[in-house]
């Protein structure tokens, strides 16, 4: 049983890093290694040695050897180094990680697990996408929209990278929540420690530790707000990934971008002035109407339900 899952953790590692898998390849990759713990356990293990793959001399040739062209090549290229080396001393290599990007993405109101090759975790939230680009020297990831939970596995000169907005996240061997709202970035950190600074700003970089929340405005003009997060209930780490949705001190523009990854019809504001008015709330998805009905007892504005379902906000007159 220890071999198949082996051979199955090498056969996955060749069509990961061959950069073949696509959208069904991927689900069926997050299928395998989430079905059994034997089974992640075995893909860390290649990975690890594949990583290793500079430092064993024996091995040298294969490290240095020229890029084929194509993608059959390289899968093939890699396949031959990884039987070569189980069969010499039973451990698993591949060649080095090649330039190549993956997407992901949720529907509303869904999220869903991701391993990605390095053996760093991704809980993408509910309507939100991720764009992954690996390199020999940078793990680079970008939220495109929407939220993200990682938990990321250290290497040693080969840096975990966050692009969310405007905004950088840097890990230092951590686990944290990245929010890509309409109004700021919101960064969380549940383990660790994370860096985060403004690309295309003089501001020093900063750095948040565990327990830590920082909400990073879209406009550089607006300052960072650094703010304790033990309270915070995320929902991506409840078991379930749908845990309530809870709100401290969070701008409406923010607070209407996540009810539109969770509630089909939406909510519109109808002047961007109110979206920086503040709002301490907690509810779960089922709830979002019910707690929109209630929007205008807490804050000065009207709230009109559409018959389609959906909520316009607008100024209170």
């Amino acid at each position: 049983m220890r071999d198949t899952i082996d051979d199955e953790a090498c056969a996955w590692l060749v069509r990961v890093e061959s950069g073949e898998l696509g959208t069904h390849g991927q689900a069926d990759f997050d299928a395998w290694i989430n079905a059994d713990p034997r089974h992640a356990a075995a893909y860390r293990a290649v990975l690890r040695t594949w990583q290793d793959i500079p430092a064993l001399p024996e091995l040298a040739d294969l490290c240095s050897a020229p890029a084929r062209s194509g993608a059959k090549a390289r899968k093939t290229l890699i396949a031959v180094g990884l039987a070569a080396v189980a069969a010499a001393a039973a451990v698993v290599v591949a060649i080095l990680p090649s330039l190549h990007d993956q997407r992901f993405a949720t529907a509303i109101g869904q999220a869903r697990a991701i391993t990605l090759s390095d053996g760093s975790t991704v809980i993408l939230g509910a309507h939100s996408s991720l764009r992954v680009h690996y390199s020999a020297n940078e793990r680079r990831v970008a939220l495109v929209d929407g939220e993200a939970l990682f938990n990321v596995r250290h290497m040693a000169g080969r840096p975990f990278v966050v692009d969310a907005g405007a905004s950088e996240v840097r890990d230092i061997g951590t686990r944290f929540n990245v929010n890509l709202g309409a109004a700021s970035v919101q960064v969380e950190v549940v383990e660790g420690l994370v860096q985060t600074r403004r690309r295309e700003s003089k501001a020093p970089d900063r750095l948040l530790r565990s327990g830590e929340r920082a909400e990073i405005p879209l406009y550089a003009a607006d300052p960072v707000i650094v703010s304790a997060a033990s309270a915070r209930n995320l929902p991506l780490l409840s078991q379930d990934r749908a845990g309530p949705l809870v709100f401290e001190n969070v701008r409406l523009a923010d607070l209407a971008s996540d009810i539109n990854r969770y509630y089909a019809p939406g909510v519109q504001l109808a002047s961007p002035a109110i979206g920086d008015l503040r709002v301490t709330a907690a509810f779960r998805a089922k709830e979002i109407p019910a707690f929109l009905d209630t929007l205008s007892a807490v804050l000065p504005v009207d709230v009109q339900r559409q018959p389609s379902g959906a909520f316009v906000v607008r100024v209170r007159p």
